[in-house]
């Protein structure tokens, strides 16, 4: 089975004690050995897909928003635009790819990230989450 690069974007206010995380932790299950995370290094979705993603064994490149240098409207785009980026990378090295996008109604990070992703001609996937 080839390897995948998966970009995971998602709400902030994510918490696995009161969210239903069982469709991140499903996609994560469904990964092969050598596959690779990508995620935005921020709370909510991102720390929880990285430790999950980490406890299978997955490699994870976490992009974290650089808010000191950029500033708080240019430093996520940015962040967002980069791991799109990273995500051309490994397509261009042969590895499938795919966006998972986990918002909340309140996601606008996300829903830029999602943006970014569709412009660059990448599938996008997920599901709308809140508290349980």
């Amino acid at each position: 089975m080839a390897a995948w690069a998966v970009l995971f974007t998602g709400t902030r206010r994510f918490d696995p004690r009161t969210w239903d995380g069982k469709p991140i932790l499903d996609a994560l299950d469904r990964l092969p050995r050598g596959s690779i995370v990508i995620a935005g290094a921020a709370d909510g979705i991102d720390s929880f897909v990285a430790q999950e993603a980490r406890k299978r064994g997955l490699h994870v490149h976490e992009v974290p928003a650089l808010w000191n240098i950029h500033g708080k409207k240019a430093a996520g785009p940015m962040r967002n635009a980069l791991m799109v980026e990273l995500l051309q990378v490994f397509t261009r090295h042969g590895y499938k790819t795919l966006v998972l996008a986990f918002p909340d109604l309140e996601s606008k990070g996300t829903r830029n990230c999602i943006k970014v992703a569709k412009a660059a001609g990448f599938e996008v996937k997920g599901k709308l989450l809140g508290p349980r």
